[in-house]
């Protein structure tokens, strides 16, 4: 028996459209280091010395320094409600937790480029005369060499017990072994001027600093090759990234971007959908009476998350490799909409 679907929308449904990316903070002078946490964005002034702090949900391009008085801050990682800068001459913490943001120093009279905060231990990539990558422990302040033979190293961020390492004038991502006795360290990809790394579930993305790319690998793949995501002209140097909005900082632009490749707007219909699909609920196949020919199509989660996209060809589509779930497709060209359960 098939079930055919043709129902009311009385909830709103998601119209997907290409973007660039779009500028969310302004007239920041060359901003450097960034983190996102929840809604809020923390990003540094290299030139200006300041720790600022950015609302993404916020309409405006403005923001607020949290702190200043720094010295080329490059580096930023939040852990509860510490926030770590890497600077010229150390790294410092300032505590979120009040309007006071106390600053203490818990590294000094080292060139700090990144941090990653594994466990109990704050990991550091040194310029200059080290150019090597260090730890030091939280709780009794030992400090050890981890890393050692870079040219600069910059970027850090850790997966699955691994910590990657951008040499930029190395032109080279390297991996340690932080399970290993003696953190064996190997070359993981080479690649012009990389500058900073993060991490989004099993996906590394790398910013280039003289190409004013973003590019990213999988790195669950055995054979994991480099996928270009953003070109914006503009030296890129901090990045952070969540599912399919990333955030990064223009150098030379003064700008601190979000870029999505499909930006989710809602829309809300009141009226019945000529779009019918059977069966549903379904395990394998969706089918339609109706002929789409080579028409594109976006299967979304009810968040507005793209979880497939393709060409709708002979009636049907195949959604044997989604998760069970509720979705809606939405054919682009003929802008129709229909809900759906993945059983």
């Amino acid at each position: 028996m098939k079930f055919l679907l043709s129902f009311l929308f009385c909830f709103s449904v998601y119209c997907l459209v290409d973007a660039q990316p779009t500028p969310i903070v302004s007239n920041i002078v060359n901003p450097s280091g960034l983190c996102k946490d929840a809604d809020t964005l923390y990003f540094t002034s290299f030139t200006e010395g300041t720790i600022n702090q950015k609302v993404i949900t916020e309409s405006t391009t403005s923001y607020i320094t949290i702190a200043d008085g720094f010295t080329d801050p490059f580096g930023l990682h939040k852990k509860d409600s510490l926030l770590f800068v890497g600077h010229r001459f150390g790294i410092s913490q300032i505590n979120l937790s009040n309007d006071q943001f106390e600053i203490i120093e818990i590294l000094e009279n080292v060139n700090i480029s990144d941090i990653e905060i594994v466990d109990s231990y704050v990991y550091y990539s040194a310029w200059g005369i080290y150019d090597e990558i260090w730890r030091i422990d939280l709780f009794t302040g030992e400090k050890e060499v981890v890393s050692e033979g870079y040219k600069t190293p910059t970027g850090l961020v850790y997966w699955n017990n691994l910590l990657f390492v951008a040499d930029n004038e190395g032109n080279k991502i390297y991996k340690i072994d932080l399970n290993s006795d003696d953190f064996e360290t190997t070359i993981f990809y080479q690649m012009p001027s990389p500058n900073h790394l993060t991490v989004d579930g099993d996906t590394l993305y790398i910013g280039q600093f003289a190409q004013g790319t973003i590019s990213k690998i999988n790195l669950a793949d055995e054979n994991p090759l480099l996928e270009l995501v953003i070109d914006h002209g503009s030296e890129v140097t901090g990045i952070s990234a969540q599912g399919e909005k990333i955030y990064f900082s223009a150098y030379t632009d003064f700008t601190i971007n979000k870029y999505c490749p499909e930006v989710i707007s809602s829309i809300h219909q009141n009226q019945v959908v000529p779009f019918s699909l059977y069966p549903n609920p379904s395990t394998d196949m969706l089918k339609s009476n109706q002929f789409y020919r080579n028409s594109p199509y976006l299967i979304m989660d009810m968040q507005g998350k793209v979880m497939q996209k393709g060409l709708f060809q002979h009636k049907k589509v195949d959604i044997q490799t989604l998760p069970s779930n509720t979705y809606i497709i939405y054919l682009q060209k003929e802008q129709l909409y229909a809900k759906f359960v993945k059983i």
